[in-house]
């Protein structure tokens, strides 16, 4: 039993990576990136980093916090950081937190699909240029390991 679950799992792991990635490509594609820009961006030398832990999910929205409610079958994407300053702020990160669900069957399984430690994060330079005169770089460089210890 403990090796087919901890096969079911790793599968599962090998999918929502597959999955981080396409939607970096996606993202790419919505802001005119190449495709395969931020996976670059995220892979510094060893890859990105992945993990998963149990936890419930809230964000903050009008000042208010507001849970994310439960969607069978679905997956909820949480933008982080990194992409907010990759991005120049064209898309946010949302301020959230987790808390440990007390009552009720909702479980929800969260999963990081980070740059490596060693990247270096910074506004992408396309979108910088392609409006050079009216876009300035709103963020810093900084090395994603250097953050994480903030």
């Amino acid at each position: 039993m403990r090796s087919l679950c901890r096969k079911a799992m790793k599968e599962f792991a090998q999918q929502l990576k597959k999955l981080a990635k396409e939607l970096l490509d996606l993202l790419c594609e919505n802001l005119g990136l190449e495709k395969g820009y931020l996976k670059k961006a995220f892979h510094g030398s060893k890859g990105p980093n992945f993990g998963t832990k149990v936890s419930g999910l809230h964000l903050l929205k009008d000042g208010q916090c507001v849970d994310v409610p439960p969607m069978r079958h679905s997956i909820v994407v949480n933008l982080g950081d990194q992409i907010e300053v990759i991005t120049n702020g064209k898309y946010k990160s949302v301020e959230h937190h987790v808390i440990a669900q007390t009552n009720g069957t909702r479980m929800s399984t969260a999963s990081f699909y980070n740059p490596a430690n060693d990247a270096v994060i910074y506004p992408a330079p396309a979108l910088l240029e392609a409006k050079a005169e009216e876009t300035d770089q709103v963020y810093p460089k900084f090395v994603f390991e250097d953050y994480i210890r903030l």
